[in-house]
């Protein structure tokens, strides 16, 4: 956002303080290597490593003494789970300030990367509400895929992300002539560029 100009402050939002709680919910609530009777000591766990700022090796270590959850099992819950916060926050921040589309960008995590985020999603722009139709988004046991929406992220070992699309942002608003600044209130965040020089 500061190539194209733009300064943005940040607030802490409710709707971004409710989103982090709901989606940290639905996400572990899709754990099945941990018994579902701990589902809720794991939300706080992942809860409090969102506000420490990512801290995955806090989740790791908690889910490996807690639960006696495999050290490999426990980094890949601890990442997915972190990632999924993340771009859940990034999404609702965006919202906050009036970005409504971004573009896909594919970034390998797994070894085997998914073929669509690779060469289909990679570089389409998307709704942040909404995300992209992924044909190939669930395994079925018996063979063969399911396709459903999917946002960035979201997919179990997804680490793809997206690069905003900023063309709507303040689109039709006038600059301040006495500051050659434009600025733009949100509840979340002012958002404030220079005029092109």
């Amino acid at each position: 956002m500061r190539k194209a100009g733009l300064t943005v402050k940040f607030t802490s939002s409710k709707r971004v303080e409710s989103q982090i709680s709901g989606i940290v919910r639905d996400n572990v609530d899709l754990i099945t290597s941990i018994p579902r009777q701990y589902l809720d000591q794991v939300h706080k766990i992942v809860l409090e490593s969102v506000k420490r700022g990512r801290d995955m090796g806090y989740i790791t270590k908690s889910l490996q003494e807690r639960f006696g959850v495999a050290r490999n099992r426990a980094i890949l819950i601890s990442r997915d789970q972190t990632n999924k916060a993340t771009e859940a926050v990034s999404r609702a921040r965006c919202a906050d300030i009036g970005i409504t589309h971004a573009i896909w960008m594919h970034r390998s995590g797994p070894k085997v990367p998914r073929p669509t985020h690779k060469y289909l999603l990679n570089g389409q722009t998307f709704d942040l509400e909404k995300g992209l139709y992924d044909p190939q988004a669930v395994r079925l046991k018996g063979g063969g895929f399911r396709g459903q929406w999917v946002k960035t992220g979201e997919l179990v070992n997804c680490g793809c992300t997206y690069r905003l699309d900023i063309s709507t942002v303040g689109a039709g608003m006038a600059a301040d002539s006495r500051f050659g600044v434009r600025c733009l209130v949100y509840p979340a965040a002012t958002v404030e560029w220079r005029a092109a020089a």
